[in-house]
């Protein structure tokens, strides 16, 4: 799938970018980066994020698209390793986590997703 597929944006590359935590969810890896904007919360990768969902390859679109609905400001392209990452705010990243949780009882998910973010921002904050 291209990043075209995804839905990325080249106006909001941020310049090559490292991810400030990496974690892992029953498994799944979780790569945290620094916000791009102001703000001091922790962004994490939607490839990431969906994968740990179990979202299916052609649904992600969609869903890159709800966000970009939901909360343009949420989700930002930038460009991490030499590759364009999309990521959401974690918030907004929560709201899909708890969604799923409740609709298909994914709490292991949902409790290791608030341990994550917690372990990246308090990598963010120190």
């Amino acid at each position: 799938m291209s990043g075209r597929d995804l839905g990325f944006c080249a106006a909001t590359f941020h310049g090559d970018q490292h991810p400030v935590h990496v974690g892992f969810v029953c498994g799944r890896r979780l790569r945290f980066y620094a916000a791009p904007t102001s703000d001091r919360r922790p962004w994490l990768s939607s490839e990431d994020l969906f994968d740990m969902l179990g979202t299916p390859v052609p649904s992600r679109p969609r869903l890159v698209r709800v966000f970009q609905e939901v909360m343009p400001e949420g989700i930002a392209t930038i460009w991490a390793d030499g590759s364009p990452v999309q990521i959401v705010e974690t918030g907004l990243a929560r709201g899909l986590v708890g969604f799923c949780d409740e609709a298909a009882g994914l709490e292991e998910l949902a409790d290791g997703y608030t341990a994550v973010c917690g372990q990246a921002f308090a990598v963010m904050w120190n």
